[in-house]
């Protein structure tokens, strides 16, 4: 059944309230009526330029308001987006792109040296095909303004339906190397309306956008902003000091960050200059977060506190309400709207309550496949349309579910599985501890052996035998840690994901 596309709300916007606010990005703001011309006269010259339905389309740029505009246009002439994290480079780059089999690009300014390095790496794109954002100067590409004064600002004759592709985001890549995940409009759709009904959005808010709008995270706030008809506040990027000054100035409503931001925020010293009366919701995920924490966050912030568990492939699978933040802290939630959630074994059969598992979902948010990786999907698929995570989790008699780590994270030492979230919980109950991640290292008798990284909170200091006998007394014998390397700063990605490969790359 066709039930409409992803842009079709600003169309609605531009008509019912044309001199609201939309976008905010910094010094620059557009009302829904200019951002719907504007998406117009964009897609409008990309039907020029010979964009047609179904084309893939890369973006390699920082969080900006252009980047909602590309989208848009994008989504209204049916071409499929394909947003690049910007931090890729060199090789990794090209074969990025060039997997991803897109005709056109787009590319900011700031990013052009690192595009120009792998420019003549590329088999489907030249500069003929490049498009340049944030500059007029140069005249190699073809330049974004140019773009947007020449196309009609009235809607394109271009059919779009909720079964058609919008997007191809890449995962993570916290474990393995980024996949290509298909996205449909209606997929989409779904995970904006879902949040929007959950979060309680209505146009009256204000919500802020700083995680990186490549990331699926970010890529669903573009939209769901749009979905509730309120107004997006787009940063570039995170800085403590800066978005705690955007929160007041901007009167926000409602933002997301990952636990470490959190942390970072509240150990600001300017922290209680700021005024937060207008913040309604605040909501967290991609790690998670300690009791202590969260406390500080809604005594601090005074507001909801909010998290989800889920994943690109899947959208949001369980979600963790404001009433029960405190009361069922370890827990991620429970099953989220319109999603089917289990927890399976190796063989696909349900556990029981209390049993470990893995997550398995299925439902109108769940990924189409990935890009020419057929195997990588049907290995993880079950009979019913059943998707397995990848996650390990349990849950309780009142239907809520508890993270235990993702399985190709899970240590095995002496034959039994050892989680490392687990022992990062009990790392970050010492008061000098900012950060831990925990890996498994080979060990000769055991298998492997648990070791963590830490990063220590500015100005403090700890011996390593300290810190080991304060967390080993919390531990069971088979959790206990071996070995502690202090860091000054853990991998991420820019979605604030830590990346433990490249802790293990280390250790082979």
């Amino acid at each position: 059944m066709n039930f409409g596309s992803l842009h079709t709300a600003l169309a609605t916007h531009a008509k019912n309230k044309p001199n609201d606010i939309a976008i905010v990005y910094y010094d620059q703001s557009y009302t829904f009526k200019e951002v719907f011309e504007r998406v117009n006269a964009l897609a409008n010259s990309l039907i020029e330029c010979g964009i047609s339905k179904g084309d893939h389309v890369s973006l390699y740029m920082r969080n900006r308001s252009e980047m909602v505009e590309i989208l848009y246009a994008l989504s209204t002439i049916g071409a499929v987006a394909v947003p690049i994290n910007y931090m890729v480079e060199g090789k990794d780059l090209a074969q990025l792109i060039n997997t991803s089999d897109s005709k056109f690009i787009f590319v900011e300014e700031q990013q052009l040296p690192a595009y120009e390095n792998v420019l003549s790496m590329l088999s489907m794109i030249d500069h003929r095909s490049t498009f340049l954002v944030g500059s007029n100067q140069n005249r190699t590409y073809l330049l974004y303004d140019q773009l947007m004064n020449l196309g009609s600002t009235q809607p394109p004759l271009v059919e779009v339906v909720s079964d058609d592709i919008n997007a191809m985001l890449y995962s993570s890549g916290t474990t393995s190397l980024p996949k290509g995940i298909i996205l449909t409009h209606g997929n989409l759709m779904y995970r904006a309306f879902a949040c929007v009904l959950d979060w309680g959005l209505t146009r009256n808010d204000t919500i802020l956008i700083s995680v990186p709008m490549y990331h699926s995270v970010g890529h669903l706030y573009t939209f769901m902003a749009n979905m509730a008809g309120c107004k997006a506040v787009i940063t570039r990027d995170f800085r403590s000091d800066e978005t705690l000054k955007t929160i007041q100035n901007h009167q926000i409503t409602h933002a997301f960050f990952v636990p470490t931001q959190y942390r970072l925020m509240l150990n600001t010293p300017s922290f209680e200059t700021y005024d937060f009366s207008s913040l309604k919701t605040l909501v967290s995920a991609a790690a998670p977060l300690s009791a202590t924490t969260k406390t500080e966050i809604i005594e601090k912030f005074k507001c909801n506190l909010t998290e989800f568990f889920g994943s690109t492939e899947s959208g949001i699978s369980t979600s963790l309400l404001p009433e029960d933040v405190i009361r069922k802290t370890a827990s991620v939630g429970q099953q989220y709207p319109f999603i089917d959630v289990r927890l399976v074994d190796e063989q696909g059969h349900d556990v029981d309550v209390d049993e470990e598992g893995e997550f398995a979902v299925r439902g109108p948010g769940v990924f189409q496949g990935y890009y020419k990786r057929s195997e990588a999907m049907e290995e993880n698929l079950l009979p019913g349309g059943w998707f397995r995570i990848g996650d390990m989790g349990k849950m309780d008699n009142e239907g809520f579910y508890f993270l235990l780590d993702r399985k190709k994270d899970m240590i095995i030492s002496g034959g039994v599985n050892v989680y490392p979230k687990d022992i990062e919980e009990v790392i970050y109950t010492h008061p000098v501890v900012l950060e831990a991640a925990v890996i498994g290292v080979p060990h000769e008798k055991w298998g492997e052996q648990v070791k963590a990284y830490v990063v220590l909170k500015e100005g403090e200091n700890i011996e390593v035998e300290s810190l080991l006998s304060f967390c080993n007394e919390k531990l069971a014998k088979f959790q206990r840690i071996k070995d502690v390397e202090f860091v000054s700063a853990l991998p991420r990605n820019p979605s604030g994901k830590i990346l433990k490969r490249e802790l293990r790359k280390q250790i082979r």
